[in-house]
Order: structure tokens, then C-alpha cells, then sequence
């Protein structure tokens, strides 16, 4: 995508030494952003499978044998994922914070429609789906910078199952100084919150009136402020 470091002499001189016609270097003049340049891959790839691997995730050697397994064998299943690791930009182990991104388990389709609409607990590098699902369904949205993958696990997932191999086959890198597209600054929050509300409104939409507001506040030693509290 147009990298402004050594990023593409680097990978010409892999690609020339590896000499395997199965690796296809594209170099683009000028940077198109994520989903853009994300969708011209798909646009491109002539597998039966795809699996997305973001510059500074690691992929199992196992999980592609797996997956493609898993799919062969259940035709019904339109996208496959595994559970996610992570360690810090120096490869150190790091336990996600949030209970159950690491031990992700299989759920009900409703379950996993109203799990969707709070937000992403999905890694993207750990999943496969069949390419003819882009031709059925369309591409990455680009109007979502962060929450493009959530979007699309909620058209791949409408009319089609999903399963999660219950296992470790990816690992996720931490950058550091908040240097993920999605880390959690105040900044980001926001706009993912604003993302969501489009996925939202265009998966699920319904009567404004009934939406649900939930409010955080800190109550010290048990005690609220009791006009504070009315004032709510």
C-alpha cells in the first residue's frame, strides 16, 4: 500500500529468493487505506479460501490445514475461526484483558447476532470463508475504517453458518503506544462507537425510541450522591 519505508525492497528481495509462483508481489504508487487495498486483494485472489492476515499478525502452521478441513467437510459453513493469541511488539506473551477473546467458544446463531451488535470480538486473522462469498455478498465496506470485518461476519453470518475451532491458531500483535487500528483510546472508542451505530442501523434497524441507555458512573463507598443520582 504504497509503504514509505524499506517494506518494498524488502519483500521484492524474499519474493525473488523464495522464487515460488504461488507468491505475487503487487507495489501500488499511492496509499489507498486498509479496506481499499484490502478489497483489491480479494478482487484478485483466485483460491477457493481466503484468510486475511494483517502485517503484524502470525498465522499457525497448522491453522490453514485446519480450516480448510473443517470447510471441505461442512458446506453449510460459510466462514471458520479459530482463537487468538497475542504477545507485545517485542513477542512477549500477553493475556488479552477481556474474559473469553482468548477462549472464544461456538454459540447460537441468535446469540452471536446480539454479541455482534455490542461490538468485534473476532481477530480477523483468525478466520477463512470461501471467496465465492464476496461474489455473493460484495466486498469490505470502506466507509468503515475499523469495524469493516465486524460488518462483514454479520452479511457472511445472515444467511450462513459460521464455527470456531475451539483452539489457538493465530497470534495477535500488541503494538505498543496504542499503535493498533482498534486500541482503545478515547478517540478510537468513539469512533467505533459511531461505526457500530451504522452496522447497526443497517443490519438491524428498528424504533430509536426503544433503544436501551445504559449509564456507568463511579459510586464511591457504596454512596450516591442522592440529587446527582435524580438528576440521572
Amino acid at each position: 500500500d504504497s509503504s514509505t519505508d524499506e517494506t518494498p525492497a524488502i519483500l521484492s528481495a524474499l519474493v525473488a529468493e523464495l522464487n515460488d509462483p504461488r507468491i505475487q508481489l503487487t507495489l501500488k504508487a499511492a496509499n489507498e487505506g486498509q479496506n481499499k487495498t484490502t478489497n483489491n486483494l480479494m478482487r484478485r485472489a483466485t483460491g477457493e479460501y481466503i484468510v486475511a492476515l494483517p502485517c503484524d499478525d502470525l498465522i499457525w502452521p497448522e491453522k490453514l490445514a485446519k480450516q480448510v478441513a473443517y470447510l471441505d467437510a461442512n458446506p453449510d459453513c460459510g466462514i471458520v475461526f479459530a482463537q487468538p493469541r497475542f504477545v507485545l511488539h517485542d513477542g512477549t506473551p500477553y493475556k488479552y484483558p477481556h474474559d473469553g477473546i482468548e477462549n472464544i467458544r461456538n454459540k447460537l446463531k441468535s446469540d452471536w447476532a446480539r454479541i455482534f451488535q455490542s461490538g468485534n470480538v473476532f481477530f480477523i486473522p483468525t478466520c477463512m470463508y470461501r471467496r465465492s462469498l464476496h461474489e455473493k455478498l460484495g466486498y469490505y465496506s470502506e466507509a468503515l475504517p475499523i469495524l469493516a470485518d465486524l460488518e462483514w461476519y454479520v452479511r457472511v453470518t445472515a444467511d450462513h453458518g459460521m464455527h470456531i475451532l475451539e483452539e489457538p491458531l493465530a497470534t495477535i500483535t500488541i503494538r505498543k503506544d496504542n499503535g493498533n487500528l482498534s486500541s482503545m483510546t478515547a478517540d478510537t472508542m468513539e469512533k467505533i462507537s459511531d461505526e457500530l451505530n451504522v452496522i447497526r442501523d443497517r443490519h438491524w434497524p428498528g424504533d430509536r425510541t426503544k433503544t436501551k441507555t445504559y449509564f456507568a458512573t463511579p459510586f464511591y463507598e457504596l454512596k450516591g450522591y442522592s440529587p446527582y443520582i435524580r438528576a440521572m
